[in-house]
């Protein structure tokens, strides 16, 4: 779902594990996190055949979470090692990947505490 800016007419899924390290005695404060990430998704290549990318990465990422009662913002920037065939965009909807094994994430979430 979402705005398809580079019109390859994406199909696919990603899928991310991770453990949040905060260093702080409640729930808000910086943390540190070991992720995999695995992406598969077909997309237009530029000859306008349809093409597979499946790629995986293990970053570390750091943040800030805040929690303001039950209200989560939580902003975050990551850099790993990531492997497999690649696409013309080098990006894969969950992270971006440099001289085809760096890659990079970041953002921001909003969320509810439950």
């Amino acid at each position: 779902m979402g705005y398809d800016k580079f019109k390859v007419n994406p199909k696919g899924g990603l899928v991310r594990v991770a453990y949040k390290f905060i260093f702080a005695p409640s729930l808000s404060g910086f943390y540190v996190k070991p992720e995999y990430a695995f992406s598969a998704f077909y997309l237009d290549a530029k000859n306008g055949d349809r093409v597979p990318s499946y790629m995986q990465t293990i970053m570390a990422n750091g943040g800030y979470q805040w929690i303001i009662k039950r209200f989560v913002l939580d902003g975050f920037a990551g850099i790993g090692v990531g492997w497999g065939n690649k696409t013309e965009l080098n990006y894969h909807h969950g992270f971006i990947d440099y001289y085809g094994w760096l890659t990079l994430t970041f953002g921001i979430r909003l969320g509810v505490a439950f």
